[in-house]
């Protein structure tokens, strides 16, 4: 497996399995499992356990680093990050560390959404460029849009529960909207 970080925020993946069902696998689980991520780190941020969640960033980021990531824009990226997350531990006051790790899973979250919305766009009108919805339709034969669909309606059910949990204005307005009608 390799991956590939460019400076302009996307990325590609490259892996290799004899196993149609660890390739149908790989090529659904990075949308849903990113904004599975997603909902974990705003839970730790509510429930006050930065640390835990600055753990995990940097421990996925070493891991990325040591065993995946093989590009130079990358690497550097990554051992960047890396360092601002040591020294924030290490440094930082309580404040200072609640908000670089808001600030961190805010724009997480919204490039996440992003590229969900990318996928959704180009699995249904350019299938043939669409990455992991081309390979999941070549490899069970299926169409592109239902795959599209399915990946998609996932992350969107995550991205839902993401923002009726952790964003108290809209569940306060949806609870109200609920009510009244």
């Amino acid at each position: 497996t390799e991956v590939r970080l460019h400076s302009d925020t996307s990325g590609s993946a490259l892996t290799k399995t004899n196993s149609k069902a660890k390739s149908l696998l790989i090529s659904f689980a990075g949308y849903p499992f990113a904004a599975l991520m997603i909902l974990i780190l705003f839970d730790l941020f509510q429930h006050n356990h930065i640390k835990i969640g600055f753990f995990i960033l940097f421990s996925i980021s070493l891991v990325q680093f040591a065993f995946f990531v093989r590009n130079v824009y990358g690497m550097i990226w990554l051992l960047g990050f890396s360092g601002l997350i040591l020294a924030t531990i290490w440094y930082a006051n309580d404040s200072f560390s609640r908000m670089l790790f808001i600030g961190m899973v805010i724009i997480a979250f919204a490039e996440t959404i992003s590229s969900t919305f990318i996928i959704l766009h180009l699995g249904l009108w350019h299938p043939k460029k669409a990455g992991d919805i081309t390979n999941l339709a070549k490899l069970s034969k299926l169409p592109a849009a239902l795959w599209t669909l399915l990946l998609c309606g996932v992350c969107f059910v995550i991205f839902w529960f993401t923002i009726v949990g952790y964003f108290p204005p809209l569940k306060q307005l949806l609870n109200g909207f609920y009510v009244n009608s």
